[in-house]
């Protein structure tokens, strides 16, 4: 994906550079893919990434995709305007969340170690591996971070239908972006502010407008911290 100014992931959207979402195909490819889902949350091998004949390059595990990497590009994508779709799979989403919290893969490189006391020192690792991987090994870097954009995808997906339920139950209705065409077409007005020129609209906006919007959209924890 690009980044954004803000230094963010785009990831595409179906008003950018991804077509509109086929409802009934979507809806079909869920239920495949959930219906395929292990008992302990995960997915079977499938298919090598990158076979070179009848072989596969570098560690067998690296060259079948993780379920993780798999559930959490499926979220960060699909679910994007579209988290009723995945209403019916939570328990199955549950599931892969409980394989993340029972297999999480522990481990400590070695460092100083005190001659006198015999005392070593290392660094603390805890992540997640592939269970396409050989058991016995340590956290992999690639495969944590592909179960942490899971688990952030799931809180994103969970935050979005509890919002829809609170909005169903009382009534309510999602907002949605305002037009700023009005806003673009009125005519704008010269000022002077503390002895230099200035723009009425850019005032607003620089000293009323945006500060809000920055309010609005920060997360309020911050503030804890």
């Amino acid at each position: 994906g690009d980044l954004t100014k803000e230094g963010k992931m785009n990831l595409g959207s179906n008003d950018d550079r991804m077509p509109p979402l086929n409802m009934k195909l979507a809806e079909k490819a869920l239920d495949v893919i959930f219906s395929s889902q292990m008992e302990n949350g995960l997915w079977p091998q499938g298919t090598p990434i990158d076979p070179v004949g009848d072989k596969v390059r570098g560690d067998v595990g690296n060259s079948f995709v993780f379920s993780f990497d798999m559930l959490g590009s499926l979220l960060a994508t699909i679910s994007r305007g579209h988290v009723e779709l995945f209403r019916q799979y939570i328990p199955q989403i549950h599931t892969s969340l409980k394989w993340a919290e029972d297999n999480v893969v522990e481990s400590v490189l070695s460092g100083y170690c005190d001659v006198d006391t015999r005392v070593s020192s290392g660094t603390f690792l805890r992540g997640w591996r592939s269970n396409h991987l050989k058991d016995g090994g340590g956290p992999i870097m690639w495969c944590t971070a592909q179960v942490f954009l899971a688990l952030t995808q799931m809180r994103v997906l969970l935050s979005e239908l509890t919002n829809n339920d609170i909005l169903m139950e009382f009534g309510g209705v999602h907002g949605i972006e305002p037009d700023a065409t009005a806003w673009r077409q009125l005519l704008d007005a010269d000022l002077e502010l503390q002895g230099e020129p200035a723009s009425l609209k850019q005032s607003l906006d620089d000293n009323l407008m945006t500060p809000i919007v920055n309010m609005e959209s920060r997360d309020p924890l911050d503030s804890m911290t």
